[in-house]
């Protein structure tokens, strides 16, 4: 028995049926969420429309590597509409065995096909599409046209649109470029390949958690619709009330009352509400609502008490037989000031000196003249000093004057006569500040008091006659004070405010004496308090029994959401990715860091499992924690992680082809050369590997890796370039970039440069000019590569790392050599572009001059590689053993 049937025997039967779903179908279908969701709901009690048998776990059924197609070919990829500036009608096409190398330049539309191939393909950081930003008016549809084989299958072309889901056919060829590398270096990956097994355990977690997210979405609505406390209206002491307030969403389900519970309690018939209406009119007419009453008029009688309180003060007896003193205090001071500035200062020119505002006036000047550093206060003026108000200096005369004036206004008088003002001042405020309550709110406020009886009636009309009284001799003292003539005042009526609240303390006795003796008032109060509950929940019963459902239906869904819990899961992918995948993993991983010479570096393998998907990651062998990217050098991190891309890649044990977009960006040489003759390595096991990349180096190892076998490896050379007109994606199959190029090839491209002259295209033209130019330029540049190619036998090449010392046989420079080339060369650096002085104009040369100076070119290689390959031959017997002896 397998592992996954033992795990489905411990688990419910609904677990069970999620397994065999997840066993017999590779993709997440709503069909089989629905089947779980059900499933679980009838395991934990709920209701569910139908029939939900379970289904029982086949382990022969488990089908293999996911929804991933493998031995798929990818022939091409092209036309393809809307995507950067790539210009369309061009189609990039793939070796269908062996390594195809795509070359372009910085800027010539290459990571637009790359970024294609990513959106299509499986990759572990997706890619998002972009139109051509400098395109004028609306931009096409995104469209991708590619074609491919699945095994011995006929070849199929199918068109990608935007906004559809990736290619199923496609999902089995990976991708790796720049953004995909750096996952293996910052953190832990999923694994990509696994088992049959562990991939079905991989879908089931998939499934509990798309089928837990269905109730996490039922739960987050339920509880945004009950959260809100409900049943404030319903007393927390009646029977009714203490279930309702059990229906909130914190309860317990074991606390959440029942359908029965809440039915039984809502029962209301005619025998109940006759029982209400004769409790509420017992309740009316009991004592405990008469106490009621006699409280609220004993508080009302306090109220107006309290009124009086505060103003009577001001307006009774002894304080307001003061006011005549008061006045008649300040009438006097004034008079006896009056008179001593008559006699001190009257003689004055002007005749208000000493007066009230005179005072004011001097004592402003004064401080005024203490602030600017004239005189303190308590200083005389001396002659000289400037005036306070006209600011002349002071005289003798003007000096006596002002001592008068000192003297006058710190006298005893003129103080009493302020102190005695400001007395009066001060009573007239205290007046005004007095407030009372209108006949209005007066007559409101002991309402109520003067229903009791005819006598409180009484008392209430002497209330508020009394404080109208006291209202009216406010108004007549603050005028009297005005006028500055106190008289007698109209007599008060009798005060009220004793009797008032004597009365107010009888009726509170009374009422403490009726709440005292009443045994009935409670009882009634919660029988009412029952009824009218009762026959409250009576009317919303429907509503209260859907509100408890509702919350009944929570907690399920709560245990459904926990029994998904992929944690049994992820023990389970542990326990199988440590017996089928990990070890291999983990072995290949450490082979593929040893072949790219990183075990320099100490690393360590690590793997996991969390909401039953698996994973591993390569880190540092440390026992401190830092960063990879900040110890690893960026070579370092780029060889790890093609390290571990491609032990994936073989772990997984598939054939479709690998995509790899500039994978020795940041690496050394010798790096370079590994990566090289792994991806070769790779491709003479059967399986397709595309790669783009702008570095020549590489393109060159990758050429030689391919030769430099028993079995040689095929190889397309491919280019993406840019237009003459500036076009974006230029695609040229089986072709290779200039420089890469040998001598024999580059000749080829210039005799078609000539041929593309047209015959009636004017010698004296700027486009024969241009043309003339251009060619003159490649051919300069390809006696440059004969003198190594040729002359120097390859001895040295010009992307390699080595000599070619067994080549140096073939070397051989004479005088003739030499005078050709520098001839040549000097031809060709005159029509190449350079600039020319004014006096020294070269005519242009003929179609014809062309031919010749490239038939040259094309007699020397010939020549002398044949003389190269003669030498070479000559010289191999110099070292192939000693020379012959002679004998007699």
């Amino acid at each position: 028995m397998g592992k996954l049937s033992e795990w489905c025997q411990a688990q419910p039967d609904w677990a069970a049926d999620a397994m065999q779903r997840a066993a017999t179908s590779a993709d997440l279908t709503e069909e089989n969420i629905t089947a779980v969701v059900d499933r679980v709901a009838v395991a934990f009690g709920m209701s569910v429309e139908g029939d939900r048998p379970c289904l029982a776990f086949d382990a022969g059924t488990v089908v293999s590597s996911g929804a991933r197609p493998d031995d798929v070919v990818l022939h091409s990829v092209g036309p393809i509409q809307g995507l950067d500036r790539l210009i369309g009608g061009q189609t990039l096409k793939f070796a269908l065995n062996g390594v195809t190398v795509i070359f372009g330049e910085n800027g010539v539309g290459k990571s637009g096909y790359t970024r294609a191939l990513r959106h299509l393909c499986t990759a572990r950081v997706s890619a998002d599409l972009q139109g051509n930003v400098f395109a004028e008016g609306d931009e096409p549809e995104k469209a991708i046209t590619f074609s491919y084989q699945k095994g011995d299958s006929q070849p199929a072309t199918e068109t990608w649109a935007d906004g559809s889901p990736k290619p199923e056919i496609l999902s089995g060829i990976t991708m790796l470029d720049t953004d995909n590398l750096r996952v293996y270096v910052d953190g832990k990956n999923d694994i990509l390949y696994l088992s049959p097994e562990e991939d079905c355990v991989g879908r089931l977690a998939q499934l509990y958690r798309a089928a837990s997210g269905r109730y996490r979405g039922w739960i987050d609505a339920n509880t945004a619709r009950n959260t809100p406390p409900y049943g404030g209206h319903y007393s927390q002491t009646t029977t009714v009330g203490r279930l309702i307030s059990r229906l909130q969403i914190g309860t317990p389900e074991a606390n959440l009352p029942t359908e029965q519970d809440l039915r039984q309690a809502a029962t209301w018939n005619l025998e109940l509400e006759t029982e209400l209406a004769q409790l509420g009119v017992e309740l009316v007419q009991g004592p405990a609502a008469v106490a009621v009453r006699y409280e609220r008029i004993a508080a009302a009688c306090a109220n107006a008490v309290a009124s009086f309180d505060a103003v009577g003060g001001a307006l009774l007896s002894p304080i307001i037989e003061q006011d005549g003193q008061l006045l008649g205090a300040k009438q006097r001071t004034k008079q006896v000031a009056e008179t001593l500035a008559a006699e001190q200062i009257g003689k004055q020119p002007i005749q208000a000196t000493g007066s009230d505002v005179w005072r004011e006036l001097y004592r402003l000047a004064r401080q005024f003249a203490a602030e600017a550093g004239v005189r303190p206060p308590d200083q005389s003026f001396a002659v000289g000093d400037p005036c306070p108000v006209c600011q002349q200096a002071i005289g003798e005369e003007a000096a006596r004057r002002l001592a008068a004036f000192d003297a006058f206004v710190e006298g005893a008088a003129a103080r009493e006569a302020l102190s005695a003002t400001r007395a009066v001042d001060l009573r007239v405020t205290v007046l005004r500040n007095v407030t009372f309550k209108t006949d209005a709110d007066m007559q409101a406020l002991l309402r109520e008091a003067a229903e009791v009886s005819s006598g409180a009636g009484t008392l209430v009309d002497s209330v508020i006659a009394f404080n109208r009284s006291l209202r009216a001799r406010r108004d007549e003292r603050l005028g009297q004070l005005a006028a500055g003539v106190v008289a007698d005042l109209v007599p008060l009526p009798p005060s009220p405010v004793e009797p008032l609240r004597a009365w107010g303390a009888q009726l509170a006795a009374h009422a403490a004496s009726l709440r005292a003796g009443d045994d009935r008032t409670a009882a009634i109060t919660e029988r009412i308090a029952e009824l009218t509950d009762q026959k409250q929940l009576h009317g919303q019963i429907e509503e209260v029994v859907s509100r408890q459902k509702e919350l009944w239906c929570r907690h399920r869904y709560l245990a459904c959401e926990a029994a998904l819990n992929t944690s049994p899961l992820s023990r389970l992918a542990t326990t199988l990715r440590k017996e089928l995948t990990s070890p291999e993993l983990q072995t290949r991983i450490g082979e593929e860091i040893a072949a790219f010479a990183l075990n320099h570096v100490p690393l360590q393998f690590a793997d996991e499992s969390s909401r039953g998907v698996s994973f591993f990651e390569v880190g540092l062998a440390s026992s401190k924690k830092a960063k990879k990217s900040r110890v690893l050098s960026e070579g370092e991190q780029r060889a790890l992680s093609l390290a571990c891309f491609l032990a994936e890649s073989h772990v997984a044990g598939r054939r479709s082809a690998i995509i790899l977009d500039d994978p020795v960006t940041s690496l050394d040489h010798a790096r370079v050369r590994r990566v090289a003759r792994r991806l070769v390595n790779e491709a003479a096991k059967g399986r397709q590997i595309i790669i783009f990349t702008h570095n020549l180096v590489f393109y060159h190892e990758l050429m030689i890796a391919c030769l430099d076998r028993h079995t040689p490896v095929p190889a397309l050379p491919c280019l993406i370039q840019q237009g003459n007109n500036g076009e974006f994606g230029m695609v040229s199959i089986n072709d290779e970039p200039w420089v890469a190029r040998k001598v024999k090839d580059r000749e080829r491209t210039l005799r078609a440069e000539i041929d593309a002259i047209p015959d009636e295209l004017a010698i004296t033209s700027e486009e024969y000019k241009r043309r003339c130019t251009r060619f003159y330029a490649a051919l300069r540049e390809t006696w440059e590569r004969a003198v190594e190619e040729v002359v120097l036998n390859d001895v040295v090449r010009r992307f390699g790392s080595d000599v070619g010392t067994l080549r140096l046989g073939g070397v051989e420079v004479s005088d003739e050599d030499f005078t050709l080339i520098h001839r040549a060369m000097k031809r060709a650096s005159e029509h190449s572009g350079h600039d020319q002085a004014q006096g020294r104009q070269i005519d242009m040369p003929t179609k014809a001059q062309m031919q010749a100076d490239l038939l040259e070119l094309t007699g020397f290689r010939t020549t002398r590689q044949k003389a190269n390959d003669d030498r070479a031959s000559r010289r191999r017997g110099l070292v192939a053993a000693p020379p012959q002896a002679e004998v007699a």
